[in-house]
């Protein structure tokens, strides 16, 4: 991206920026907001996360689904402020990709003096798995289209909870699955990349590959602000006062109550019991229940030292790493969730692109040719 002459921000005006960003809908869910008790239980009215770490009875619930088209609605129209650009200063064209087997874009660098796309991306966005979509990621994955001279798959995955899991899983699996086999492209070339719940979609879909022993393994994956627990850090275990959850609550824009509230949206049409939701979300979590990812290809992991999730960053790592896969964690000082869709406000945001262009060209082989089916 261009440089910024704003990029450089004081602590004063890095705060009115996430707490201008906090009153996006989709960042402060609540549950009164999202869910609706079809009983007259008292309890529907308490929140996600207490009932969650209790014991109380069952309380039979339904989603609003008329405030969550708002939210959804809200966070794109946002979004298509930062489309434009790229486009408009002819840097990158966006097409949409027939035969894709889900709605998709292909995102390809156009730029004078560029030499020709070598790499292919699979892009997974954000939006806790209830929003979002190829609009709301295009601006990021142009991004990082020219700072990998690649090919970009931008994917819109199904939503929950009228699509709950695995559908978004299987999407991306199906569209990862699409470019192996139909863009002439070996593996070699191919990389997963994605930001908040698409980035733990992104895990996910190395899982599924790894445990069909599939050809369409990529050869390396990039996590930007990746969602490892939908019950909060830490392998789904209740946070300590110290943990990231905790301690980054007032410099996040992203609300800890919200977590759960993706989780059962993710997993559940209604809420029925308790201890199923909690068995459930953690089934969803990526990763902690599986003792093993041997297999899996270099990882590049990206968070902000501010935001909520960082423990759930630096708990994967760890975790990659006891089993010799190569994963490597960057933390950017002072910075927020996904605060890579900020490069024109701060200069962090530069940094961690231009790093993701690194990353992809040094752990991925060129290809040759790409046959990218229009």
């Amino acid at each position: 991206p261009p440089p910024s002459p704003n990029a450089a921000m004081s602590s004063k005006r890095l705060a009115h920026l996430v707490e201008a960003m906090r009153k996006q809908p989709l960042f402060r869910l609540s549950y009164e907001d999202v869910f609706r008790s079809t009983t007259d239980d008292s309890s529907a009215s308490s929140s996600l996360s207490s009932s969650c770490s209790s014991s109380s009875s069952p309380v039979a619930l339904e989603v609003d689904r008329s405030h969550l088209q708002r939210v959804r609605g809200l966070f794109e129209s946002q979004s298509k402020k930062n489309m434009s650009a790229h486009v408009a200063e002819g840097r990158v064209s966006v097409v949409q990709a027939k035969g894709a087997p889900v709605d998709s874009d292909w995102i390809i660098p156009v730029a004078s003096g560029f030499p020709e796309p070598d790499r292919l991306i699979v892009y997974a966005h954000g939006g806790g798995y209830v929003a979002g979509s190829k609009i709301t990621s295009q601006a990021l994955a142009c991004d990082i289209a020219e700072a990998c001279n690649a090919v970009v798959l931008n994917v819109s995955y199904r939503l929950a909870p009228e699509h709950p899991f695995p559908a978004a899983l299987d999407d991306l699996y199906a569209s990862l699955s699409w470019v192996t086999s139909q863009c002439d492209v070996e593996r070699d070339s191919v990389v997963l990349v994605g930001d908040s719940a698409g980035a733990s979609l992104c895990v996910s879909a190395l899982l599924k590959a790894q445990a069909e022993n599939s050809k369409h393994m990529p050869a390396a994956a990039v996590l930007m602000s990746p969602v490892f627990s939908l019950l909060g850090a830490g392998q789904g275990f209740v946070p300590s006062e110290n943990s990231s959850l905790e301690v980054n609550r007032e410099t996040d824009y992203l609300c800890p109550d919200s977590l759960p509230i993706f989780g059962a949206l993710y997993g559940l049409h209604s809420i029925t019991s308790v201890e199923e939701t909690k068995a459930k979300l953690l089934t969803f979590t990526t990763g902690w229940d599986h003792p093993e990812v041997p297999d899996f290809p270099p990882m590049l992991v990206q968070a902000g030292e501010a935001e909520i999730l960082l423990d759930d960053s630096r708990a994967f790592v760890e975790h990659a790493r006891s089993f010799n896969v190569d994963a490597r964690i960057e933390i950017y000082g002072h910075m927020f969730h996904a605060f890579q869709y900020l490069p024109r406000f701060v200069d962090e945001a530069r940094q961690a692109i231009v790093s993701v262009g690194v990353f992809i060209r040094e752990k991925t082989a060129p290809a040759p040719t790409m046959k990218i089916p229009f």
